[in-house]
This record gives C-alpha cells, structure tokens and sequence, in this order.
C-alpha cells in the first residue's frame, strides 16, 4: 500500500510538471503571436459623476448608479447614457472599465469606441476586464454620451467607475492606486523564482535534498494569479485574453504543490487525505479548461469551483497543523506553522477589507502573509541544512577517529604477528624435524588468515576514506591466471570440490593495470565459491574482448554449485560487514567485507561486477576490467597442475648481497633481530640502532646503502630522524635511500611516508619477499649477486596440531588474571615463541637488556611530564611484556599508554608508584629465569 501511494504521488507531481509547464508555455505563446487588445496613446482626471439613465428596448429609461449594477440577463445588451459636462476640451478622453463584457460608447449616437476580443482571444465567450478609452472633443459639450454593454456572465449590467481627464492623467491615477500592489506582487513573483532555483541547485549540483521548491512553486502562481487580476493587467502585456485567463490557471495550479510541500514537512503522516485533494484539484483543472476552451462555460463560471477547491486545501492544511499540535508533532515545523498561521491571519484581514471595499489596497495582505512564509519555511530549510552539515561534520569526524582506531589497532596486532610470522619463517627455513615443520605450517596458515583479516578491515579504512590507490604496472596476465588457479586448486581440493578452469588462450599476455588487486579481486571470489559450496564443482573461465587496438576487455566468471543466493537478498549482497543468511552459515569465517571491497575495487578500474544466482543451485560472480595491452604476445597454455602437492622442492632465484651494508633502526629489539633473521641469507652487513639519536650517530660514521627506519620511536620519533639527516648535507647519509617501517598500515600511509621524504615503506609485519624486494629495488647493481636456492613450499593443508585446542583458548580467555606474585607465566608465552625454549629465552634476554634502558629514561619522562615520549615506552612495554608472559604488566602499560594519549595525568601519578615497581619486579623475575636456563 505505502508504495503504491508513493507511485501515485509521483504520477501526481509529474502531472502537475505538466499543467504548470502547458499554462506556462500557452501564456508565453499567445501573448507573443496573438495580436494586441491594449491600445494606449499619451495630467489631469477626475471621477465622472453624471446624471446615468439606463434606456430600455421600448424607449422607457430609469435612473441608475455608477458604478452599480443593473438587472439584465445574461447576453442581454445594457444601455445607459449621460450628458457630457460643459467644460470639456480637445485632448479630453473618457475611461470605463469592462468586467467580462463587450463595451460601445458613442457620443450623440456617434461610436468612438468598441470593446471586444472576440477576433483575438483564443477561447471563450467572453471579453476579459479591461479599461476602454474614448476621446472626446470640445464640440461635444452637452452632447449624449451613451455605453452600451453586452456579457454571457455574472457580469452582465456591471457599471464600474467613469474617469474623464486626458490620457496621461487617467494612467497617472490608476497606477497610483494599483502600482504598489502591483509591485510587491511581482516581487514576490521575484523572490519565488530565487527560491526554486536555489532549491534546485542544492537538489543536483549540492546534492541536498529539500522540498521549498514545491512551495516557491506555490507562491509563484499565488503571485501570478495577483499579477493576472491586478488593474493594471492590460498595461504589462499586449493580449489580455491570455493574461487574464492565466489568473484563472493559477489559481487551480496553486494548491497543488501547497499540498505536496506540507504533506512532505509533516513527513505523509496524512498522506491519503493530500493525495485525494491533489486528485480532485486535478480533476478541477482539468475539467473547468476543457468547458473554457470548448466554449461550454467560461473560467468566470466556474470561479465558485476554484476558490472551494483553494479554500478546502488551506483548510486541510490548517487542520492537519492543528491535528499535529494536538499531538505535540508540530515542533518538527514550527516555524512553518507559524508561516501558515501569518497566512491565515492575512488572509483573514483581507477579506475585511474587500468587504469594506478599500479595493486600492486590495491583495497587499494577502502578499505579506506570502513572504511571511516563505521566510519562515526559508529559515527552516537553511536550519535543516545547516544541521545536516554538522551531522556531516560529525560523521567525518567519527570517521577521522574510526581511521584512527584502526590506525592503532594496525599498530598493535600487525606488531606482534611481526615477531610471529619472522620467526615462524626461520623455524621453516632452518629446523629438519617433520613434526615441527607441520606445527608451523598451521602457525604460518593462521597467521595467514589473521592478516587477511586484517588487511581487509584495512582496505575497507582505506576505500571509506577515499584513499584506495589503484596502481597501474605492466603485469603478465597469466601469472595472475596461474596463481589464482592454485588457490582454487588447492581450496577446493581441501573440501573434496572439483575445480574446472577454462581460460581463452588466444588473450594478451602483458597488459597495463594493478595486478595485486586484481588478484585480491579474483581470490576473494574464489575463496568465497569454495567456501559456500558443499558438493559440486567451482568452475573459473576467463575471456576478453577487443576494444580497439590497444585495450582488451577482460571477463572472468567465477561460478560455483554451492547454496545460491536468494532473490530478497541480492540488495544487500554487497554492504560492507554483512553476511546472509547468519544462521545457516555461522561456522563460516570472514569478516563481511570481501565482496563489498572486491566491488569497489572493480569500480576503481572502470569495471563491473555482476551476479547471477539461483537459491539452492549456486551462483556465478562475472568480472569485468577493461585493461590496456602492451603486448599482444598470447598467454601460456596452463598445465601446471604438479602445484598441488603436498610438500614440494621448488627453485628460486634469491638475492646475495655480502658487499652490502645496511642499517636497521627500530626501538624494540625483537623487531631487530627479526630482520636480522629474515636477512640472513641476503649475507648483507646489518647494523642496528635502538633510537634516532643513536641512528644519526651511526650515520655520522658510516656510509650506508639503504636505511631500514621505525617510525614510533621515543624522544625523536623516525619521520624526526630523517628530517635531520636530510638537512644537514655533509652527513654522509643525506641521500642514501630510507624506506619507513610502520605498523600503521592505514589510508594514506604510503603518501604520508612519501610527502615526509621517505623513498619508500614496509608495512608490519615485515615479509620476507617485500624486504628482499626492497633490497632488491634499491640497492646498487654491482652489490648484488645472484645464486638458486631450495626451499620447502606448502601446497594444500596439513592437519592443524593439536597443541591447545580451541576450547582450552576460551578456557584460558574466562579464567581471572594470574595473581600478582606470577609475575611470568611462561607458557602464556609459548604461543608468541613457536614452543621453543630458545626462542622464547632469547627473547627473554633481549626483553631484560631493553627493559633496564627503560627503567632510566622512563621516570626521567614521568618527572618532566613528557607524556608523548612516556607513552611511547609504555606502549612498547605493553607488548613485549605480553610476548614473554607478563600479562599483568602489560596490563598495567596499557593502562598506562591510554592515560598518556588522554593526558590523563591524575591517573598516571595515581599508579605510578605500583606500576613502576611492578615493572622492576618484573625484570628482577625474568634475570633469575635467565640465569636458571644458563
């Protein structure tokens, strides 16, 4: 019901865009091509008061007033007559003004002047109002002057005011009388025209959703409608038939986008009862033109119908305010309601005043009750704007903080997972024993799917910010195709799935584009095939097509056999963090993002992604990227289907570097000794630095070839660091290459980094591909070597070791923190150390070494109360305390942190004291436990 009312007030606004624009264009036409009716030539006037004599068919007369009225029927000819005064003059004209009649006047049964419209006017059956000059002369003293007049309307026998004076003079006194009402009304007519083009440049050029054009519409015919019965009608524009009828229009038009406006600020809670004055006020126009323009009944009939049509709108419109203040919802309007109740009270007095026929005058209150609410509902519209622009600005800054919390939450979880995945990496490349190797297999995999996740969220920040950068490199479309292919390979195998792959080989092979997301397109599909599909097959083909030389469209449908996707929920299939169907699909994993990410991705690159489904029977994701070829050399056919083995030997081509010397500047010295790990193999000289004073130190000493640098650190954080070695340019580092180690891997970083004079940047936690490929990019040609290496890779899942189960995790999670003398729970740590004993002592011994530089600098910083640089050493106790099993330490340091960065000062000088013997307490703890191993 509530859409086919929509429906129907739609058909009505357009209806009414069609009546307004015919009247429009009919008043622009006729008065433009039909000829004129208002002949005027070129300071004195008066009011004629002779003796009038109204003269019968049969000769007999009887005295009447004028102005007056005499009883006539309707098309019967009315004569009256006079005797011109004694005192007349050549240059002498007399005005009487027509109501709807034809008029004659002939003086000592001479005509001097004829009325009529009936060659001129388009339709009716009669002649509109107008005023009708006759000249008289100087020989016509005493002489009769006789009017005869002759209507079809309830004017017939009207007898208006007779002035006589020359024509300048007559002009004079009617504008005098009529000219202000005039005026304002076209003012106002002014004033509406600005507010529905201002309404509707904030509709499509700002985009702001407002209905004060349906009333700038309203007041525009409203001041139309005074303009058109305004006495000075016949003087503004040559055919007064056109105009005068235009009076009529504008008032059957007028209510209608009254009524839409009000029916919209009282949000259509008496929607049924506007939508059936709309209709009838259709009906109105519609039926009462057509009885004009076939010349059944003329607009002046119909009047009645009219002004009852115009009344019931307002009176509709008065008792829904007052239905609403009953109801206490009129404070969503006030002001409007206001506006109504200066329309009311307006109108109301101007009604006295016709009554009390002050008909100069007549019109002016029912303006000012007009502009009154305009300005009102005016004043509404620019406070509902200007509180949307604050509800703007307070989304954008719950968006900024948003960005900020996952700025953070980046820096936190991608810290530790650094240390994780690092030093699962050299457990892979270093340790033999085959139990082990699976153990970390699963720890790889995990580790994994937890940065998906996390990248995820991240693109997602990136996207919602505008900051998502589409990186166009040439790229080899079928190492796409070919890794691609292998994860869906392996995936499906994983479920029992069949993967059938079709891929046209005739495509180019080199193109132009962003391979990394077009992969992360293609993979989060895939991966969602797999996961939604229980038996069956997930089939990938790839195509493309030409356009034009140089560009190929490439089209790739991910289909699958899987639960399908029902007709009602296709609409949401794309918002971000939704997953349909919850319940039925619960124990599957993912964050709701992937789709909604792949989709905005593909628009990114001028593409489309679109879905087909049938519930039940599975879907088919089609993606399509145009993208420019740069070699028309066709890709490879795909027959490497050994990669799904389980443990397989493969060969690579590694970077050795012995000649190459670089520095590696971080605060925590885990992270250091991580990329010393993953650098091994390189062979390059790696010095460290813990701080950027001891960084710049270094670099005072040594000309190194590439600068590994943090970002966080305290007293002089890294974009501080590389300021200073940048300027200064006799240090002997000023221009080698620094790329940025950050885990705040949020929108814009890479453009930060880069705008702060950075040559480049890793994102934690560190790989070891991107670090040998940084490498790679950036040191000299002749510091590199080349040599092949072996290496295990991993093809499809190993079962998942069974070290702590799922339920011994949530166990833990509910259990209460350990009582405060455990000050180290070890195998709280052991997760962080891959099981090993050694790991997790080397990381104790490096935690000590750090921790006794900390309890130095830390009550240095609390004592002058730099809260920046104390916040930074208690952020990093917060998460190396945790790696070794200090979790109530970390605890406190994180309370601690979270004080810093609100200055919370009270509560950091409250619990200084217990956290900082704690924290020696801690250390004291970790130098026994090292001991006792050695």
């Amino acid at each position: 019901m509530e859409k086919q009312d929509k429906d129907i007030m739609h058909v009505i606004k357009w209806i009414f865009a069609f009546m307004a624009a015919g009247v429009l264009l009919y008043f622009v036409l006729a008065e433009c091509l039909l000829p004129p009716e208002n002949a005027m030539s070129a300071n004195d006037c008066t009011v004629f008061e002779g003796v009038w004599e109204r003269v019968y068919p049969d000769g007999s007369r009887t005295t009447v007033t004028v102005p007056g009225k005499c009883e006539a029927d309707r098309k019967e000819a009315v004569i009256v007559e006079t005797l011109l005064p004694e005192d007349l003059d050549d240059g002498i004209s007399i005005c009487l003004r027509s109501s709807q009649q034809d008029m004659e006047i002939y003086v000592d049964g001479m005509l001097r002047q004829r009325y009529t419209t009936v060659d001129s006017r388009p339709f009716g059956k009669n002649s509109m109002s107008a005023y009708v000059f006759a000249d008289l002369y100087r020989v016509d003293v005493g002489k009769t002057l006789r009017v005869i007049t002759v209507s079809d309307s309830m004017y017939t026998g009207q007898l208006n005011t007779v002035y006589i004076g020359d024509r300048s003079g007559i002009f004079n006194y009617i504008l005098r009388s009529y000219g202000v009402i005039t005026l304002i009304d076209v003012m106002i007519l002014l004033l509406s025209v600005i507010v529905i083009v201002a309404s509707l440049l904030l509709r499509y050029v700002f985009h702001k959703d407002v209905v004060l054009n349906y009333l700038g519409w309203g007041v525009f015919w409203a001041a139309l409608w005074m303009i058109a019965e305004s006495k000075l009608r016949q003087f503004l524009l040559p055919n007064n038939s056109v105009f005068g009828s235009i009076a009529f229009c504008a008032v059957m038009i007028m209510p209608l986008p009254f009524l839409i406006y009000v029916d919209s600020i009282q949000g259509k809670r008496y929607h049924k009862w506007y939508k059936l004055m709309c209709l009838i006020c259709i009906t109105e126009f519609a039926a009462c033109t057509l009885l004009q323009v076939c010349n059944i009944k003329d607009f002046i009939d119909t009047m009645v119908l009219m002004h009852g049509v115009l009344g019931g709108s307002f009176v509709l419109g008065a008792v829904t305010i007052l239905l609403d203040w009953k109801r206490k919802k009129v404070g969503e309007y006030w002001l409007i309601a206001i506006g109504f109740l200066g329309v009311i009270l307006t109108g109301s007095v101007e009604i006295i005043w016709v009554y009390q026929n002050t008909s100069h005058t007549r019109g002016i209150m029912i303006c000012f009750g007009l502009l009154f609410l305009l300005a009102m509902s005016s004043i509404k519209t620019g406070r509902d704007l200007m509180k949307k622009e604050e509800e703007t600005h307070i989304a954008l800054q719950v968006g900024k903080s948003k960005a900020d919390f996952l700025a953070n939450m980046s820096h936190e979880i991608r810290t530790p997972i650094n240390t994780v995945i690092g030093m699962n990496e050299m457990i892979l490349r270093e340790n033999q024993d085959k139990e082990i190797q699976k153990y970390a297999i699963n720890i790889q995999r995990a580790s994994d799917m937890l940065l998906a996740l996390i990248d995820d969220v991240l693109d997602f920040s990136k996207i919602e910010a505008g900051h998502m950068e589409v990186i166009e490199a040439e790229y080899n479309l079928n190492d796409i195709l070919k890794d691609v292919s292998y994860v869906l390979s392996s995936k499906a195998k994983e479920k029992e799935l069949e993967a059938e792959i079709e891929i046209d080989e005739t495509l180019p092979a080199i193109l132009m584009g962003d391979e990394i997301r077009i992969k992360q397109i293609l993979n989060n599909l895939v991966t969602n095939a797999v996961k939604y599909t229980v038996v069956g097959k997930v089939y990938m083909r790839v195509k493309g097509e030409l356009l034009g030389e140089d560009t190929v469209c490439l089209k790739i449908d991910i289909e699958d056999t899987g639960i399908g996707i029902r007709q009602e929920d296709m609409s949401k299939l794309f918002e971000s963090f939704t997953r349909l169907e919850q319940n039925k699909n619960r124990t599957i994993q993912g964050t709701g993002l992937g789709l909604s990410i792949s989709k905005r991705l593909v628009e990114l690159m001028n593409g489309e992604l679109k879905v087909r489904s049938v519930y039940g029977k599975g879907s088919c994701f089609t993606v399509v990227i145009p993208q420019k070829i740069l070699d028309r050399k066709m890709i490879r056919e795909m027959k490497d289907n050994g990669a799904e083995e389980n443990m397989l030997k493969s060969t690579a081509v590694d970077l050795y570097a012995p000649n190459a010397s670089i520095l590696v500047v971080d605060d925590m010295e885990m992270n250091l000794e991580v990329v010393r790990a993953l650098l091994k193999r390189t062979g390059v000289q790696i010095d460290m630095a813990v701080s950027g004073r001891e960084c710049l130190s270094h670099c005072d000493k040594k000309k190194y070839d590439l600068i590994f640098m943090d970002h966080m650190m305290p007293e002089m954080d890294g974009i501080q660091t590389l300021h200073i070695l940048r300027e200064e340019k006799e240090r002997p580092n000023a221009e080698t290459t620094v790329i940025a180690l950050t885990a705040n891997a949020i929108a814009g970083s890479k453009d930060m980094y880069l705008e702060e004079g950075f040559n480049d940047y890793i994102s934690k936690p560190i790989i070891r591909d991107e670090l040998e490929q940084m490498l790679d990019k950036y040191l000299p040609e002749e510091l590199k070597e080349k040599r092949v290496v072996e290496e295990l890779v991993t093809g499809t899942q190993t079962e998942p070791a069974e070290t702590i189960s799922i339920m011994e995790e949530e166990k833990k999670e509910e259990e209460p923190l350990m009582e405060q003398q455990e000050l180290i729970n070890k195998d709280s740590a052991m997760t962080y150390c891959c099981n090993s004993d050694e790991i997790y002592y080397d990381l104790l011994n490096v935690y000590v070494t750090q921790a006794k530089k900390n309890v130095e600098k830390l009550p240095a910083f609390y004592e002058k109360k730099d809260w920046e640089n104390y916040k930074i050493i208690v952020h990093a106790i917060k998460s190396t305390s945790l790696t070794i099993g200090a979790g109530t330490l970390s605890e406190m340091a994180k309370e601690q942190e979270m004080a810093a960065k609100e200055r919370n000062e009270a509560f950091i000088v409250e619990n200084w004291e217990k956290f900082f013997a704690y924290y020696h307490a801690v250390i004291q703890k970790a130098e026994e436990m090292l001991v006792k191993n050695n």
